[in-house]
């Protein structure tokens, strides 16, 4: 990471799509078809079909976020190395 220097990074939550070998196994779990998306359905995303994940949880990985961790260390890192 330090030898790109990356201005920024995204991260999005994991959505179900259909041809997926997730989304197969989300029908299998949760016992639907694919008349799911005849209804206004925009996406499905995985943690809202998983009973072990919160949206808490969600949040709360987000706070500690490695990106936020791997930051703290590329400054420090930097400050080092102008020595």
């Amino acid at each position: 990471m330090l030898d790109i220097k990356p201005l920024g990074a995204v991260f999005y939550i994991l959505d179900l799509f259909p041809g997926t070998a997730l989304y197969e196994d989300f029908k299998r779990r949760c016992n639907v078809t694919d008349d799911t998306w005849l209804e206004r359905v925009e996406d499905i995303m995985y943690f809202e079909t998983d009973p072990n994940l919160s949206m808490d949880l969600i949040l709360e990985f987000g706070r500690w976020s490695p990106c936020r961790r791997w930051r703290k260390d590329c400054r420090i890192t930097s400050k080092m190395s102008s020595c």
